[in-house]
């Protein structure tokens, strides 16, 4: 089924440069219709997420390589930019990484990614990785839609999935950090390449 938003996906898509800004009477000339109220009213509406759920216009901008940066209701405009991809080592990967750590340990996250590692039985929801050292488990809360890129300033459980650390290091190789099922991917991929080497 043909999404209505697909023009807006296409449009970036087609951009030559690596950041634009489009006021939403841009952007409906683009659709060839009006954006929906909620567009204009809900901060929400913009949120570059990534799970299962009916905003498939942001899912579509994020499947072309691009993300929501910053935006204005009140003065009807929209920043995207091309996702940035990172070396393992990039400043900006470790930053993503200590950032997203960072934001779980505070108090009022502490209880729910101790309940999400319990519910994933402590295992990397990526690669299944289960290790527990004397009486702790290696293994890290992650969030699947930044706190930066939904606007949103509280945590849900199921805004969160356990990843090893290394999982965890992979999913931050992006701006906009792989899912899990991205990385599943990846480590596919990996382990058929270094199967076919020996």
């Amino acid at each position: 089924m043909t999404s209505k938003y697909e023009p807006l996906a296409k449009h970036l898509e087609s951009l030559r440069k690596n950041e634009v800004r489009l006021s939403f009477d841009e952007i409906e000339d683009i659709l060839g219709e009006e954006l929906p109220n909620s567009a204009r009213v809900h901060h929400a509406w913009w949120a570059n997420s990534r799970t299962d759920d009916s905003h498939t216009w942001a899912h579509l901008w994020l499947q072309t390589g691009w993300e929501r940066t910053e935006f204005s209701l009140s003065q009807e405009w929209v920043n995207f930019r091309r996702i940035a991809y990172y070396e393992i080592s990039d400043e900006k990967a470790m930053e993503g990484y200590e950032y997203d750590t960072k934001i779980i340990l505070r108090t009022r996250n502490a209880s729910l990614a101790k309940t999400r590692k319990a519910q994933d039985n402590f295992t990397c929801q990526a690669c299944g990785y289960h290790l527990r050292v004397n009486e702790s488990y290696v293994i890290e809360v992650h969030h699947i839609d930044p706190l930066s890129a939904s606007e949103e300033r509280e945590t849900k459980i199921s805004k969160l999935v356990s990843l090893c650390p290394n999982c965890h290091r992979i999913a931050h190789l992006r701006s906009i950090p792989y899912s899990v099922e991205e990385i599943k991917s990846i480590l596919k991929i990996s382990n058929l390449n270094a199967s076919l080497k020996t």
